[in-house]
């Protein structure tokens, strides 16, 4: 949105613009915000459905994750 300001700035407030100029790139601009717009969707929805399933399971992974059991403190 930034981009688009600067090209709307630079044509009606200076002498810089060549003809036609403005409106192919505002126009590639937005493309290229729509695309980011639709990856940043996708990509959070693929955040979200790799969260959806269960990847560690307590009493099925345990017998990996622990290597021995030690007594700290018995209770009187």
């Amino acid at each position: 949105m930034v981009g688009v300001g600067t090209v709307v700035a630079v044509r009606l407030l200076t002498e810089l613009a060549i003809p036609g100029w403005a409106t192919s790139t505002v126009g590639l601009l937005l493309v290229i915000l729509l695309q980011a717009i639709i990856l940043s969707v996708t990509f959070s929805f693929i955040i979200l459905a790799s969260r959806n399933g269960a990847t560690f399971l307590p009493t099925r992974d345990c017998g990996i994750l622990v290597d021995r059991l030690e007594t700290v403190y018995v209770k009187p």
